[in-house]
């Protein structure tokens, strides 16, 4: 079902993005959407519905990513600069946190300290949508 909501989304949102001049909008979006995935999931009520929304997350977010690196640089040397330093941090966490969460629930015993650690990223995502979806272009 996740994967289901992610496909369409990674070609939907680059789309919409590359038409507005400011993409806050969807990037606050994206980590509200992660946020009510997270309590949802959370919960333990409605799983399909929230594990559906987090597909929509993420698929929204991984797509709204990658066409960001064009949208703030006005060359193609800017962008592979931006999209390299980008996703070397971004792959690096990634490799560890599938480790974390691991550990975090041997610590804890169940998924909801895990969920919470998620459910505060996904505030740090509006955040952070505020400042990299401004309209605006850095090289």
């Amino acid at each position: 079902m996740m994967q289901g909501a992610i496909v369409p989304m990674t070609f939907i949102i680059p789309v919409l993005a590359g038409r507005m001049k400011d993409q806050r909008i969807i990037g606050i979006g994206i980590g509200v959407c992660f946020l009510l995935a997270n309590i949802g999931l959370y919960t333990g009520v409605l799983i399909p519905v929230w594990v559906i929304l987090m597909g929509i997350a993420c698929g929204s977010g991984f797509g709204l990513s990658m066409m960001l690196f064009a949208l703030r640089t006005s060359t193609s040397i800017g962008a592979s600069k931006l999209s390299g330093m980008a996703q070397a941090f971004g792959y690096l966490l990634a490799a560890f946190g599938p480790m974390v969460f691991g550990v975090t629930y041997d610590f804890s015993g169940s998924w909801q300290a895990p969920l919470l650690i998620l459910a505060t990223l996904s505030i740090f995502i509006v955040f952070v949508s505020l400042r990299a979806g401004k309209g605006q272009i850095n090289n």
